[in-house]
Order: C-alpha cells, then structure tokens, then sequence
C-alpha cells in the first residue's frame, strides 16, 4: 500500500479558543484603533511605501495591545482572513518559533482545507513560508485578503534561548506574498532582534504606531495586581498556586495544582475561580480534544510581579517539588494518567534552567517515549525533543567551550534509535489503524516513515 491509503484529514485548528481567553471581557473604547486595523487590512497602498504590508502597534506594558489584537481576530472586517500567534512567556511552548511554525501552518491549512503535512525542526520555516504563499494567493484569488497577527514580540523566548536559535521576528516574510498584510504588537523595548535581515520591514519607523493606553486596561490591571496580592498576602494554597504557577512557567490544571500541594482539584479549583481572568486565566489542552483546562497567569507582567514577589527560597522549593512529581510519574513508567505539563512543558523548563541531567533522563526515557507515541500517534513529538535538546547542548559547548559529550551521545543514540524503530514498523501497520477508524494515528505513522526516509 501507499503511504496515501489513509483517509485524507483536514487540517483543524482550534486555535481561536486560545484567542478568546486573551480577549477582554468587556472590550470597549477601541473603535478608532479598529477602524485603522480594518482599513490597513483593505486598502491599497502605495507601492513605493516603506513597509507598505506591516503595521506595528507598539505600546508600555497593560496598554491593551493583547485585547485590542484578539477583538480583530475574533471579529475580522469582511473580506479577510485572518491567522495569528499570541506569544506568551507565561506558558511553555507558545513563546518561540518552533511554537509560531506549528500553530501558524495548523491554521493555515485549515484555511486551505487540506490535510497539514508533517513538519520536522530542518524543515518547518521552509514549510511555513510556502503555506502562507499558498494561502495568500488563494485568498487573493477569491478576492480576499489575508492576514497574519503576531502579538507579543517582545515575549520571543527564541531570542535569548542560544545562539543557534532564531527569533519569530526573523520569519516573517520582507515582502509579504500576494498583498498579505502583517499586524504586529509589541512593547518599544527590547529591540528588532539581530537576526531580522537590515533591510526588513520591522527595521523601519514608519511602520510603526504608538497605542495610547486604554483606562480599560489600566482598571484591569488594578483589579489583578490587588487579586495577585491577596494570593500572596493570605499565604497557604493561594501562596502555593502563585509559586507553582511562576515555577512551571504555566500550564498546571487544577488536578496537577492539587497533587504538587497536596491538596484537593475542587480546593483549588475554589481558589482560582475567585480570581480566574484577573490574576490567573484557564486554556486548553494541546493534545487532549477534551481533558482538564490548565492555568497561567493573566498577563505578562503579573507574571514578572509574582517572581518578584516569591522569594528566591520559594522558587526553589516549588521547582523541587516539580522535579520530584516528574520523578514520580517516571518511576510509574508513565502511565495514561500522566499529565500533559509533563509530556510537553516540563523539557522546556529544564533547558531554560540548564539541567543538563534530568533534561537528558527525561527526553531519552522510552517507557516516556512509549507515552508520546499513545498520545500523539508518532514519534514526531519525542524526535522533535531530542533534536532540540541536542542543538541546545552542542550550541551551549561551542559557545562555552565545555561540551558534555557524554549528555550529546545519549541524545544522538536515542534520537537515532526512534529513527530506526519508525523505519521498522511494518507498513501493513498503517492500513490496519485506518481500517479500524483511527485515521489520524495511521496519518501520523505514515509521516513518521515519509520523515525517516526523506530526512
């Protein structure tokens, strides 16, 4: 059979989910700023203007960039398109360009309404770029315009995380395809990163606009910074839920909140509604269609105020009884009830801290491979890990001088041993999970094995 016998599945995003829980609950005295938005999106422009397709809000902290982004969004004038990434350092995972290319292309495809092709760490920009000029013209053949939101620019983990990554800045395209528009949002500070080519777009003045402040989101943030203090101030759970919260980098639900304290889901669940889209905001899963929403704080600088507020004591405790719960859920063999934090959010924790050791014990662990596999389909996820973790380590040792040889083996053994087991799996395999109804696993197999052989 061919690698083509499965059904054909269409690319589904759910990302305008995420985009409802940054937008504000009441969102109001934004009309003009909309209006501008609308019309950069549609009218023609000069061909000679600088950065004639880009439009940058730029604006302090609490200005309202987030609200007055996901109302557009949510709400696009007629005739447009619209695909956007919120970066957010409060959550792991959504904050870098492996996170961009993944949730961009997703909603690129569903737009295109085909089936969304595999993606590895050597080719996702390549692939992303070709998906927006796909989209782009398809949009401009059916007389609409297309066009892609990146709030938060400022937030790119990419930036800072090494010298062999890049930022999310540095993918957008110079010149966007087929009269694409580009919206982005960010703080004045820090600057273009340096991997955004001289002659980009986001090098120029006149692309930009100052945001005059919102008293909306001023009242807002008030409202959150006095929630956040009571937290603190009454000590106990509510105390306990801030410093897990900073110490994850988000993305506990309350079941995973109540196991790290020992406490109860519906204690903490108690706790957090009083204070949920103020200090703290809920989203979905990424995996699960249906499973527990998980938590992180409600914007960028209450995050930054919570780790000022936690003690360099308490960080440290929080982060040890992190490690301690991934150790026990390691010592089970991972087994279905593991939580989804600690499939994905938990290696990016460990390589922002540099912990080389429970990094690599993590990432190379097959019975945790094992778990991957049941929940995504493929070994795409741990194969993408061990890449990225490599390239961390061998970008840190060039850089250093020190490389951890032994830590770069066991990565490139277990990296190559997935390989070899994807190869070996018999492509009769693959018919059977379609003929049994699981089309998306027999999909994901069949580009686990198209990736093995083209890569």
């Amino acid at each position: 059979m061919t690698l083509s016998s499965p059904a054909r599945r269409p690319a589904v995003s759910g990302y305008l989910l995420q985009v409802e829980r940054v937008a504000a609950a009441d969102f109001r005295g934004r009309e003009a700023e909309l209006s501008e938005l609308a019309s950069f999106s549609t009218e023609e422009r000069p061909q000679e203007a600088a950065g004639k397709d880009y439009w940058r809000w730029l604006a302090p902290a609490w200005a309202g960039k987030s609200a007055l982004l996901a109302e557009f969004v949510l709400n696009p004038p007629s005739g447009i398109d619209v695909v956007a990434f919120f970066i957010t350092s409060r959550m792991a995972g959504q904050n870098d360009a492996a996170a961009f290319c993944e949730v961009v292309q997703r909603q690129l495809y569903a737009l295109l309404r085909e089936e969304e092709p595999l993606s590895t760490p050597a080719t996702r920009d390549e692939q992303l770029r070709l998906a927006l000029d796909r989209a782009a013209e398809r949009c401009a053949t059916e007389g609409r315009q297309l066009v892609l939101v990146v709030d938060g620019l400022d937030e790119d983990h990419g930036v800072t995380a090494g010298p062999d990554c890049h930022s999310i800045a540095a993918l957008l395209p110079r010149t966007p395809p087929h009269g694409m528009r580009i919206i982005v949002a960010g703080r004045p500070h820090p600057p273009v990163p340096d991997d955004v080519p001289g002659d980009h777009p986001l090098r120029t003045t006149e692309i930009s606009h100052w945001l005059a402040p919102s008293p909306y989101a001023q009242a807002v943030r008030w409202e959150a910074e006095q929630n956040l203090l009571r937290l603190l101030d009454g000590g106990g759970l509510g105390r306990e839920l801030v410093g897990l919260t900073v110490a994850a980098g988000g993305g506990l639900s309350a079941r995973d909140i109540a196991e790290l304290t020992g406490s109860r889901p519906r204690l903490v669940e108690r706790e957090l509604s009083a204070v949920t889209g103020r200090s703290f905001r809920r989203r979905s899963v990424h995996w699960a269609s249906h499973g527990p929403e998980v938590y992180l704080l409600a914007h960028e600088e209450i995050q930054r105020s919570a780790a000022e507020l936690i003690t360099d004591t308490e960080l440290a405790d929080c982060r040890t009884r992190l490690h301690a719960w991934a150790q026990t859920y390691r010592t089970a063999g991972w087994p279905a009830t593991t939580p989804e934090y600690l499939l994905r959010g938990y290696a990016q924790l460990l390589r922002e801290l540099g912990d080389t050791r429970r990094l690599v014990d993590l990432v190379c662990d097959a019975a945790r491979h094992e778990r991957l596999w049941q929940v995504t389909g493929a070994d795409l996820e741990a194969l993408s890990e061990l890449s990225t973790s490599l390239d961390q380590l061998l970008a840190h040792g060039r850089q250093s001088g020190d490389l951890d040889v032994s830590a770069a083996l066991r990565l490139a053994a277990a990296r190559d041993g997935l390989h070899e087991r994807t190869r070996a799996l018999p492509p009769d395999l693959i018919g059977l999970w379609a003929r049994l109804g699981h089309t998306g696993r027999a999909i994901s197999l069949a580009e686990s094995q198209q990736s093995r052989t083209t890569g």
